[in-house]
This record gives C-alpha cells, sequence and structure tokens, in this order.
C-alpha cells in the first residue's frame, strides 16, 4: 500500500520554501518595469481581455460572437473559470477544474479510456466535446501552468464557436506576453500521494516592441494506487510584436510529452460461481455443475512469466473458474454470491509497469491582426497540431479474476499456482495521431453611433484533420498453421495476482522457437476538412441597456477513411485496409438571441442556437459505413443580474435542446461480441471496433453566481438539474445483433461448446443493453443535479494579515447507470455523494520577492466510495431458478484525501 507524504515531511517542505524565498530575496534585484513610449497601440477584438476579471468572476468572453464583449451581454450559457480560482484550488489541469463548472463533469478515466481519454468533457449530461485552444480543436488535456483562464460555453451555439456537439464546447485560453512589465515567477508544489511540479513563468519586455513570455513544466503526478503514475514535461513559449501602432504579430507554442501509466480501474468476477471444492487433477473431468469448465475445445497456448521453465504450453485441457463478471470490492458483495471474491485493498494494482502511454505533442500558432481606420480591424491565424499516443509494449489490462483450479502443469509436473488468483490475457498495442491544420481570417467592425452600438464580424477558415490510428496483436506467425488468426496461434500471457506489478511485458519474447511478432488487428486512416464561412452581428442599444446577437454560419464538410476491413489474405488471414470511403455534406446553422436590462442590474435574456458536429476521428459504423455528421438546435432563456465593478454576477436559466445522429457510443458490448466470435472459433470476426449514434432531447435548469461582495470576500457557486431523454438509441447495435443472433444462439445452445455459458451470458448483457434502448428512457451517466461552490476570504489586517482561507465542495445527486433487466424504466441509480476541500495561502514578501505559500486538503473528509458506471445482470450464487437480479457492474474509484503543498515566488 503506498504510504502518504506525512506532516513531517509536508513541514520539512514548507521550511525549505521558506528558506529558498529567504535566499532569493536577498541575491536578486529589483524587476525592472518595462519601458515605454508614448505610442498608443490599439487591442484587438479577437482578443479576450482578462485584466478586468476580478476574484473568481470574469467580466469580458468572445462567446458574444467571437468578438470581445462584456460577459453580462451575451445571451449564450457562457461560464468561466479565472486564473485567480485555478490558483485557490490548486487545480492542475483542465480536466480537474471542469468539476466545478456549471452542468459540467469531465471525461472519468477507467481503464478502457486511458489511452485516448481524459480530455474531454461532457455538459449537462451529454456526450463530451473536443476541447479547444485559443478556438482551434485541441486532443489533449491541457495543464495549467500554461492557462490564462478556462470557458465553457454550453449549448449547440455554432456560429459562436464553431462545430460541437449540442452540450457545448470548453475553450483553453493560454497565456500571453505582456508588456505592463517585466517578471519572473517559479512555482513548486508537493502532494501527500508522492507526486511533485515544478513550473516557471518569465515575461520580458524588449523596448517596448517585442514581449516575450516563457513557461517551463515538470511534473509527477502520482496516483493514489500502486502504480498508475504519469510524467509530463512541457515547454511554451509566447510572444508578441509590435510591428506598427496598427498592426501586431502574435505567435505561440508549446511542446512536450506526456507518460501516462495505465491501470485497471475494476476487476472482474470469474470465480463466484465455483463451489470452491472442485479442482481439476489432470486426468479425471471434473463433475459438471462445478462451477469451472475446460478452458478450450481448440488450442490455448500460454506464456506464465512465473513458471519460465514451464516453456510456452498448451493448456487446452485445464480447467477454468466462471462468475458474474461483475466488479470485485474490498469488501465481499455478498447479496450476489457468498463465493464472491474479494480485491485485496483499493490501492491493488496488478498491472505491469511498463503499461504505459507515450503522448508527444506539440501545436504552434502565428497570428497577424490589423487595424483600418477607426473602426475596421482584421485578423489572420494559422495553427498547427500533432498529438501523437503510443503503447509500444501493450495495452492490454489485466481485468478477469479466476482462481487457478489446475492441480497439475501441462507437463504432469504440480502446479505451484494451484488456488492462486489469475488472469489470461492477449497482448495489444496501439498507436494514433492527431494532426490538425488550421486557418482563419476575421474582419471586424464596430462603430459607435448616438444611440447605437453596432459591431459586424466575419469569419472563414479551413481546417484539415488527419487521424491515423494502429492495433496489433502478438500472434505466433510460424506455426505449423500460417494463418495468424487460428486459435493456435493466439499469444497469451498469465498473470497471477500475488506477484502484483512483478513482470514487466517488455520486449516480444523468443519461446524456443515459437516465434511471435505483431499483426495488424485494427487500422484508420481517416483526413476530413471543414471549409466555413459565418457572420454574426451583436447591436447595444440605449447605452447598452438591450444587446442583439445573430448571426449564420455555412459548413462544407468532406470526409476520407478507410479501416482494416478490407479482403483477408487467404494464407495468414491477416486483413487489408479496405476501400476509402468518402463523405461531402453542407450544413448552415442560425443563432439569434437578445438580453435586456430593464432596470441596470437586473436583466432577462433568450436565445435559440443551432450546430453540427462532424464525425471525429475513430472508427466507423459496426457495419462499415462512414458516419454522418450530428445536428443540433436549442433554446435558452432566463435572467441575469449584474452589479458594478465585478461585485456579483448572477443567472438562472432554463435550456431545451435536440440532437439527431450523435455519435455518443464507442465499442459498445464490444468485448462480449469479440469474446462470442472467439468462443465460437471465428477469430478473424472478433475484431469489431466502431461507434453508435443517437437521438435524444435534453432540458434543464442551470443557476450559476460569481460574487466578491466585500475587498476581502470572492466566491462562486452554481446548480444544475438536467432532464434528458432518448429518442433513438444503438441503432447501429441493435441491427448487428439481429443479423447474428440466430449464430450466437446456436453456439450458446451447443452442448460440444465448452464456453457456452460464457456465450450466453454475453448475449444476455448485449440484449440487456439493448432493452433499456428504448424511446423515451432517462440517458444513462446523467446525475440528477450537480452543484458546485467555493469561497475564499482574505484577511487585510491584524495578526492573520495576508492570511487567505478558503472552502467549498462539488456535490453530484444520484446518477442513472442503467436499469432493471425486465423493464427499462425501472433505473438503477448510483448513490450521491459530495466531496469537500479547503486551502489555506500565506503571502509574504522577502525583499523584492513576492512569496505565496499554499495547503490545500481535497477530498476533506475522505470519502472512499466506488461510484458505479453500468450495470450487469446475476443470479443469486449462480442458481439458474434464481431470479434474474441487476447491480452496479463497473466503477470508478474517488480519489482519498490529498494534502498538497505549494510555494510560489515571483521577483
Amino acid at each position: 500500500m503506498k504510504t502518504p507524504l506525512c506532516a513531517s515531511r509536508l513541514a520539512t517542505l514548507a521550511a525549505l520554501s521558506l528558506t529558498l524565498a529567504t535566499s532569493v530575496s536577498a541575491q536578486t534585484a529589483p524587476a525592472a518595469p518595462a519601458k515605454t513610449d508614448e505610442t498608443t497601440y490599439t487591442l484587438s477584438p479577437f482578443e479576450v481581455t482578462v485584466d478586468r476579471d476580478v476574484g473568481y468572476t470574469a467580466a469580458n468572453s468572445l462567446a458574444g460572437g467571437r468578438t470581445d464583449a462584456p460577459l453580462k451581454d451575451t445571451p449564450a450559457a457562457v461560464s468561466v473559470l479565472t486564473r485567480e480560482f485555478l490558483d485557490d484550488l490548486a487545480i492542475p489541469n483542465f480536466a480537474a477544474a471542469s468539476e466545478w463548472s456549471v452542468n459540467s463533469t469531465p471525461t472519468y478515466l477507467t481503464g478502457d479510456s486511458s489511452v485516448n481519454g481524459g480530455y474531454t468533457v461532457s455538459f449537462r449530461g451529454l456526450s463530451a466535446s473536443f476541447p479547444t485552444r485559443n478556438y482551434f480543436i485541441w486532443y489533449l488535456d491541457s495543464d495549467n501552468y500554461n492557462t490564462e483562464r478556462l470557458e465553457f460555453a454550453r449549448g449547440p451555439n455554432g456560429v459562436l464557436f464553431g462545430d460541437s456537439n449540442m452540450g457545448g464546447i470548453p475553450t483553453v485560453w493560454t497565456k500571453r506576453a505582456n508588456f505592463y512589465r517585466n517578471f519572473q515567477k517559479v512555482g513548486a508544489t508537493f502532494d501527500s500521494y508522492g507526486g511533485h511540479r515544478f513550473s516557471a513563468d518569465v515575461n520580458h519586455v524588449f523596448k517596448n516592441r517585442l514581449a516575450l513570455r516563457l513557461n517551463l513544466l515538470d511534473t509527477k503526478v502520482a496516483n493514489w494506487r500502486e502504480g498508475g503514475d504519469w510524467t509530463r514535461q512541457a515547454a511554451h513559449l509566447a510572444g508578441t510584436v509590435r510591428l506598427t501602432e496598427r498592426n501586431n504579430f502574435r505567435f505561440e507554442g508549446e511542446y512536450g510529452r506526456f507518460d501516462r501509466q495505465i491501470v485497471s480501474t475494476y476487476y472482474q468476477d470469474l470465480a463466484s460461481t465455483w463451489d470452491g471444492l472442485t479442482t481439476f487433477n489432470g486426468t479425471t473431468t471434473p463433475s459438471t455443475g462445478k462451477g469451472i469448465a475446460r478452458v478450450s475445445s481448440s488450442a490455448y497456448f500460454l506464456d506464465i512469466p512465473a513458471e519460465p521453465g514451464l516453456g510456452y504450453a498448451n493448456w487446452t485441457n485445464s480447467y477454468q473458474t466462471g462468475g458474474t463478471s461483475l466488479a470485485l470490492e474490498p469488501t465481499q458483495r455478498t447479496f450476489i454470491s457468498t463465493r464472491f471474491p474479494v480485491l485485496p485493498s483499493r490501492e491493488f494494482n496488478a498491472q505491469q509497469p511498463d503499461t504505459i502511454v507515450e503522448i508527444p505533442y506539440y501545436t504552434f500558432t502565428t497570428t497577424l491582426d490589423h487595424k483600418v481606420g477607426d473602426d475596421f480591424f482584421a485578423e489572420l491565424a494559422y495553427n498547427q497540431t500533432l498529438v501523437q499516443r503510443e503503447a509500444p509494449n501493450s495495452i492490454t489490462l489485466l481485468r478477469e479474476w479466476r482462481i487457478d483450479v489446475n492441480e497439475k502443469l501441462p507437463n504432469g509436473q504440480p502446479n505451484p499456482k494451484f488456488l492462486v488468483p489469475y488472469t489470461d490475457r492477449t497482448r495489444q498495442r496501439a498507436k494514433t495521431d492527431n494532426a490538425v491544420s488550421d486557418l482563419r481570417a476575421m474582419i471586424a467592425w464596430r462603430h459607435q453611433f448616438k444611440y447605437v452600438f453596432q459591431n459586424l464580424n466575419v469569419i472563414a477558415g479551413s481546417r484539415i484533420d488527419a487521424f491515423k490510428d494502429y492495433a496489433g496483436d502478438a500472434r505466433r506467425v510460424n506455426g505449423t498453421n500460417p494463418n495468424v488468426t487460428a486459435a493456435e496461434n493466439i499469444y497469451r500471457v498469465r498473470i497471477y495476482y500475488d506477484e502484483p506489478g512483478a513482470y514487466n511485458w517488455g520486449p516480444l519474447p523468443n519461446l524456443g522457437g515459437a516465434q511471435i511478432d505483431w499483426v495488424p488487428t485494427a487500422a484508420t486512416d481517416q483526413i476530413q476538412r471543414i471549409d466555413y464561412a459565418q457572420a454574426a452581428s451583436r447591436t447595444a442599444l440605449w447605452s447598452d441597456r438591450i444587446n442583439l446577437l445573430a448571426g449564420v454560419r455555412y459548413d462544407e464538410f468532406y470526409r476520407r477513411a478507410a479501416t482494416l476491413n478490407g479482403a483477408q489474405d487467404p494464407v495468414t488471414g491477416i486483413r487489408v485496409m479496405g476501400t476509402p470511403v468518402e463523405s461531402k455534406i453542407s450544413t448552415t446553422s442560425y443563432n439569434g438571441g437578445f438580453v435586456a436590462f430593464p432596470l441596470r442590474w437586473f436583466g432577462i435574456f433568450g436565445n435559440y442556437s443551432e450546430t453540427f458536429a462532424p464525425p471525429g476521428a475513430g472508427a466507423n459504423l459496426i457495419d462499415g459505413s462512414a458516419p454522418d455528421i450530428s445536428r443540433s438546435s436549442g433554446t435558452d432563456f432566463g435572467i441575469k443580474v449584474s452589479l458594478p465593478d465585478n461585485k456579483l454576477y448572477l443567472t438562472l436559466s432554463r435550456y431545451n435542446t435536440k440532437q439527431i445522429n450523435q455519435l455518443a457510443f464507442t465499442n459498445v458490448r464490444q468485448t462480449e461480441i469479440n469474446r462470442i466470435w472467439t468462443n465460437l472459433g471465428r477469430v478473424d470476426l472478433a475484431t469489431v471496433n466502431y461507434r453508435d449514434s443517437r437521438d435524444f432531447e435534453a432540458s434543464g435548469y442551470e443557476f450559476e453566481v460569481t460574487a466578491n461582495p466585500t475587498r476581502s470576500l470572492r466566491l462562486t457557486a452554481n446548480y444544475a438539474r438536467p432532464d434528458n431523454a432518448a429518442i433513438n438509441l444503438n441503432a447501429g447495435l441493435r441491427a448487428y445483433y439481429d443479423a447474428n443472433l440466430a449464430t450466437w444462439q446456436a453456439g450458446a445452445n451447443d452442448a460440444s461448446n465448452p464456453n457456452r455459458a460464457q456465450i450466453q451470458t454475453d448475449l444476455t448483457n448485449i440484449k440487456s443493453t439493448l432493452d433499456a434502448a428504448v424511446p423515451g428512457v432517462l440517458l444513462t451517466n446523467t446525475f440528477s443535479y450537480t452543484a458546485n461552490a467555493y469561497a475564499t476570504y482574505t484577511f487585510r489586517d491584524g495578526a492573520m494579515k495576508n492570511l487567505s482561507v478558503g472552502a467549498g465542495g462539488n456535490f453530484r445527486g444520484r446518477g442513472k447507470i442503467g436499469a432493471e433487466a425486465t423493464n427499462p424504466f425501472a433505473y438503477v441509480f448510483s448513490p450521491s455523494y459530495y466531496l469537500l476541500t479547503a486551502h489555506a495561502t500565506y503571502m509574504k514578501k522577502f525583499g523584492k520577492v513576492n512569496a505565496r505559500f499554499q495547503l490545500n486538503v481535497s477530498n476533506l473528509l475522505n470519502n472512499r466510495d466506488p461510484v458505479y458506471l453500468s450495470t450487469s445482470t446475476y443470479r443469486q450464487d449462480g442458481i439458474s431458478t434464481n431470479p434474474l437480479m441487476t447491480t452496479g457492474a463497473t466503477f470508478r474509484w474517488l480519489e482519498p484525501r490529498k494534502f498538497t503543498l505549494s510555494t510560489t515566488l515571483e521577483f
């Protein structure tokens, strides 16, 4: 079990930080202020201004038509997390920050999503959208070392921020070089999991014509489990060149590397139906009905690192236990079975340490802006991004929990691992590339008439998004049967759970004549292009008491994609890339809204919006065809309260939206489908990799307030209650199930197939998913409510001068995770939960050095409950006459309490 960083170590770190601050103050000369001249330089309206943000309250946003405008005058639903909020809560990255926004949750990393996931956000309980970075698409979780602020725009506002899903889209605004002053900041952070973080932020002005800002990061994100740590190193350089008083050239670029050790978040029971007594002595066939079955009627070769002397042996005549496939917990789930296995601990992790995803990436953006006269502005921007993900050793997660009931090894020797839990896994590796080139041009005209302020802007652009994906399995390639998909050529590794993390995957082994190599099993080669043009108008009347917004956007979408679904080689069984599928689609989206303040502090607003979402990078539909675009529309209306000087900003709204043909599902029941084909001896068909769609309606209420009621108090709170209902779910899976049901059922009924029970279980689970996907049902993973609140008070004088203390929490209502097998409207929910957090900050000046010392405590009450994500069925104790019951199947753990100590020095 991991040992938390003890209080004495935290105290030592605090002392070291204080010593460093004192040392730096003694050695550092005063920072020179930036030199200024008398020239007036114009700020581009395409830049968001953050200098007017106060506390947790943001003043302006680009979401009101892609030009800078007060947030209170924007009819779209937009929330902002300011830099001060990110600093107070010591939030390290975009995913963690999204927990705190309105009606927003991150895509939690589970074992299945940990290769490509971890950077999307779900709004309003709907499918996640890819984030943007300075309004350019961004396929990565941004670290906050170079983040200025975060924006969360909810709803289908296509004219405002382009293509997205109906829920909305988040935006990361990176730090820019500024001409206000020179400064240097360094930061160090340590936490009780054993993680650390070092960062630097340096801004320098050169003769008021050039400003450069450099941000550096080195971090280790330690997992509370035994293993699963991440590391990240990155550098970000931003610059602004004042060519003339009317022309600016800006650039920013980042290069980094992100190494993530992936672990299984849960382990599945495949032992509870065993009677606990029956074993296999190597010769006598065990009695039926005892919960064990022959491993396979075909060849079943195993490589066992714990038994290197055994070699590459065929275990086809061995036996294995069976179970429910439900997740294990540290306490026994006796309501399922009195023989249900128990997880050794929450921290247990058996995964090989070198199960690592390597993510190198870079991005750069160049921008040229120009002003013509007093009212015309133009900007030309280009972005290029490459994000690569590769698991060179294996992405296979250890998950199944069986008991070895074989008394003898295949060679007749005693089995030293008799009655030890284990899993057998094939070995897979993966690599993906996301390459994006994005060019856009923007023109804005803004003029103040006597009674009217008018802003018009036109934007045109083109984005090319290339995606390549490869997955391969380790197979024997020199066997007597040259078909590498044949059962005797499947390479499997057995890992026993009494030695967690004891063995690496390492390079593919040399097994004494059996040559193991990588064989492609899935691949995608896709390129898509979006060409668009849009126009938006914002009209302000009656001294800004009435604001009208209107816009239109036209998009042409082209996609060309090929997958590994071509003909099989007649000898090796390896498929080739199929014929590329092309699609060309055009669509037009409209937006319109208003904000009216009948009183200077009280306003009403309404907004109608449309958008579309092209099929992102990924697999085709389950029948191999290319997915269509998705279309959305919706309305928001409500009230706003805004007090001067950012004293208070409050919104209360109702939304109603609808989306058609959303690609919301990836590989639903893929494990069951591929396992059925494997158990039927059709390994060649066990390569299902697909996406599926849904149509649905979403409505709800949202409330948000940010305030600075006094000079010392800053606070934020939000609450949302979503209500999402399906219209049409899993259309592709339903058609595939119907087409193959006869074949699958025949295999489940075949008495000679030793895996018939598993086939029937998989069939039942697939059917339960489809039975629950009927019109009108509540969407899965929808919280009944989400709420967040945080407040910080700063002492301005007295003994505690310069001390700030804050507290708050995340509150989540119960979440739908499934339904009873016999009634899709008899929902199964995960319980509600809440997580409290607090911090204390002390500011101290040492000579010319401003020091900040901070202690954060997350999950203050140490809530350690599992949060279930899905359901499955079971019969108590595996007895067929017992009623079919439904319970939680897979889950994620809430992270235990964590202490984080950080120091920032500015000089």
